[in-house]
């Protein structure tokens, strides 16, 4: 019961930032927030992560591919995500972000919208190629909801099926006083997150940033699975 009421508590808070100030909250930029520097942002996100990464590009072809963003917010990098793969599938645990997301990328034909309690996905088993995720998976606030997610992802990717995910590689500043900020989430180790992603079955490719606020992870489903 506790839990639930856990996740309900995460998905009014991002629906009341989404209601006050969507683009800080997805970006958080110190300086004037516009359309075009938003977007733009977004763009070279999706340069830096996806389109530049040599070890996904090898493994995936985006114009096949259909890609789960966790986290899509106001479709800051979706609509670039949706310039390069098949179909996007844009989910958040708010479901205002999302209705600003698809009012942003209206033209963007190929994404569908879909609100998740932030854990569980309502998708098909063995059913997507890529999930990807930035800047999100470093506010969830416990090691059971990260945990919970991976599972999650095992369950809905095809076998042989990639994921790139952002995870805070080191405490958020504000020292014991950071559990009551907005931007607090757990933060783990490297070989603490290795441990976890091959006890789920994954298969690590790539972990970088240890002791870093972008401790970044590329792993793969198990293609006899």
């Amino acid at each position: 019961m506790f839990y639930k009421v856990f996740l309900l508590i995460q998905k009014i808070k991002w629906n009341y930032f989404g209601f006050i100030n969507p683009k800080y909250f997805v970006w958080t930029f110190k300086g004037n927030i516009t359309e075009e520097n938003f977007d733009e942002s977004g763009k070279d996100d999706y340069e830096k992560y996806i389109k530049r990464d040599k070890l996904l590009l090898e493994q995936l072809n985006p114009a096949s591919a259909e890609v789960l963003e966790i986290g899509s917010g106001a479709g800051r990098i979706t609509k670039y995500l949706a310039q390069a793969f098949k179909k996007v599938i844009a989910s958040d645990i708010s479901s205002v972000m999302l209705r600003l997301a698809k009012k942003r990328l209206s033209n963007a034909l190929n994404v569908d919208y879909l609100t998740s309690n932030g854990e569980k996905y309502k998708l098909k088993d063995n059913s997507i190629d890529l999930v990807f995720s930035y800047i999100v998976f470093q506010h969830f606030p416990s090691k059971k909801l990260v945990i919970n997610n991976l599972k999650e992802i095992h369950r809905i990717l095809r076998p042989a099926g990639l994921a790139k995910i952002q995870f805070r590689g080191k405490p958020a500043f504000g020292g014991k006083l950071r559990y009551l900020k907005w931007y607090y989430g757990v933060n783990f180790k490297l070989e603490e997150l290795r441990n976890i992603l091959e006890t789920i079955n994954f298969e690590v490719q790539k972990i970088e940033g240890d002791d870093c606020r972008d401790l970044w992870a590329t792993f793969k489903k198990d293609q006899r699975l």
